[in-house]
């Protein structure tokens, strides 16, 4: 029963016999360890600033091609010649100027040829003047269609008669050119130019053959009383343009007195295109 602590005793025992470090003696050796570290650091400081070292200067490098010389270098290289004097100059000027006035002497001057003075012909003629037929062409060319025109509206209103008021079927008027010739036919043509003055139609709308015929009205001033299709083309933009032509044409020509009141009263028939 008293085993355990004989056993006790003597681990004990051993303990006591052995020096252990304890918590002060740590302690104290850390401090002594930084202290001595310290001063250290320090030394080394006061050093680099009392006793400073030698800098290391910074040199750029640069990279350098070396070329091979050659094996052996020419002794004999002629030397650059000497600069002529002034007088050497003037004296080679006054040679070229010598032989240049023997070669003037020498050479016979070439005689001059007289040229008359040509009337300037072209100028003082004068040139007959070619007549222009290819204007002449258009000019009948115009007036045949116009013709051939005028003959279809006339024949188109024969054809076709034109009440007017009540039953009362009107003379109607139409452009021959059997009519011409009187006051008539030089009233109808005045207006006709009128309305050419302001007529005027797209080409891919004149490409298509369209006609039209309108009976208009006017009053012995000039001015258009009323206006009303006797045949529509079918197209809206050649309509368009007709009554657009109509309002654009006025004031038309005064008709003549005797002419006045069948005018207004009948009216003139006029075909479209112009």
């Amino acid at each position: 029963m008293f085993a355990p602590s004989g056993r006790k005793s003597r681990t004990s025992a051993a303990t006591n016999g052995l020096l252990l470090p304890g918590a002060a003696d740590y302690s104290t050796a850390f401090k002594w360890s930084v202290i001595g570290h310290g001063m250290l650091m320090a030394f080394v400081i006061v050093k680099s600033l009392v006793f400073p070292g030698n800098p290391v200067p910074y040199v750029p490098t640069l990279r350098v091609d070396i070329v091979g010389l050659p094996d052996a270098l020419r002794k004999d290289l002629s030397k650059p010649a000497t600069s002529a004097s002034l007088t050497d100059i003037k004296k080679a000027l006054d040679k070229v100027d010598q032989e240049l006035r023997r070669a003037k002497l020498k050479t016979p001057a070439a005689p001059i040829k007289e040229t008359a003075d040509k009337p300037a012909a072209d100028e003082m003629v004068l040139k007959p003047k070619h007549p222009d037929t290819k204007g002449l062409d258009k000019k009948l060319k115009g007036a045949l269609a116009r013709i051939r025109a005028l003959e279809k509206i006339s024949a188109d209103g024969e054809t076709r008669p034109t009440v007017v008021k009540g039953n009362f079927i009107s003379k109607g008027s139409s452009l021959s050119g059997d009519a011409r010739e009187s006051a008539e036919s030089n009233y109808y043509d005045n207006l006709r130019s009128k309305l050419q003055e302001s007529w005027a139609l797209p080409v891919w709308v004149a490409r298509q053959n369209l006609s039209a015929q309108v009976q208009i009205y006017i009053d012995g001033r000039g001015r258009l009383r009323t206006y009303r299709f006797v045949k529509l083309s079918g197209n809206s933009q050649f309509d368009g343009a007709v009554k657009q032509t109509l309002m654009e044409s006025q004031p038309f020509p005064v008709p003549p007195p005797e002419l006045a009141s069948s005018i207004l009263v009948d009216g003139i028939l006029v075909g479209f295109p112009l």
